[in-house]
């Protein structure tokens, strides 16, 4: 089973890694970075490619997707969903849980 881990990583830190490697005990896991098409802000000081420089950084093999923000709930999804196969949504995200509640299982469990 394929689960997607969203998150920003804005820096990626220890709580990130810790959760995905739990979640890699159970899935196959893929890593969403969201806010991807946003850099050099206070919230965002990280472009996408930094970011998964990060990841690869740390020894994370995992398959890599960007998830632009678009600003609408319903298009971010389907953006999402054309371009990446999974079965779960993995994030600690409140506005991406509450986004993919109705289109994808959730992972209520901690990582």
């Amino acid at each position: 089973m394929k689960a997607l881990f969203i998150l920003r990583a804005q820096p990626l830190h220890k709580g990130h890694l810790y959760a995905i490697k739990n979640a890699e005990k159970k899935f196959e896991l893929i890593i969403g970075i969201g806010s991807s098409n946003i850099s050099n802000t206070f919230e965002n000081p990280f472009t996408f490619k930094e970011r998964k420089k990060m990841l690869e950084l740390a020894g994370l093999k995992n398959k890599v997707f960007p998830i632009p923000d678009v600003g609408n709930c319903e298009k971010w999804v389907n953006q999402i969903l054309k371009k990446i196969d999974f079965d779960f949504v993995i994030s600690g995200n409140k506005w991406v849980k509450e986004c993919l509640k109705e289109r994808k299982r959730l992972l209520s469990q901690d990582f």
